[in-house]
């Protein structure tokens, strides 16, 4: 049985866990007519008028995330950008997420995003299965979470 786990992220994050050998191709962040809902599900219209971004490959090991493909869309209103993540989790009854900010997160069942603003260090942006948050500039932890918001929900079967 699969299992559909959703999370979505608003504020300053894009997606980044996976990577793809070969060059990518870009994905527009589209202009948003209004902030979408942040709850975790993906049925708000406003993610229904983006496309998805899909066909990634994993970051270590040869060939396309067949087994637990993940999907993304992306887009901003006023000023927050907002990423929508679908991760296809066939065990999605076998995880066991931290619950807390600012634990280990990348040890975790996550979604890392990178964003490299021209001329500036990276931020790195980590969230679970829990909705748990973890932020940090150029590989420093930052003692506090910063203001962006993380939900996730595991749903049922597609």
């Amino acid at each position: 049985m699969k299992k559909t786990l959703s999370v979505l992220v608003a504020a300053l994050f894009i997606f980044g866990s996976v990577a793809a050998a070969q060059p990518r191709p870009p994905y527009p962040c589209y202009r948003l007519a209004a902030p979408p809902v942040i709850d975790g599900k993906l049925d708000d219209t406003v993610w229904q008028s983006l496309p998805e971004a899909k066909g990634f490959r994993t970051l270590k090991a040869e060939g396309f995330a067949h087994r637990k493909p993940t999907s993304f869309r992306i887009g901003w209103a006023n000023d927050a950008l907002f990423l929508a993540v679908r991760c296809k989790e066939p065990f999605s009854r076998l995880m066991m997420p931290l619950t807390g900010d600012l634990e280990p997160l990348w040890d975790d069942d996550s979604i890392e995003v990178f964003l490299t603003p021209t001329g500036a260090d990276y931020f790195q942006f980590i969230a679970n299965t829990a909705g748990a948050r973890w932020n940090g500039r150029k590989a420093e932890a930052s003692e506090t979470v910063w203001n962006w918001t993380a939900k996730a929900q595991i749903s049922g079967d597609d």
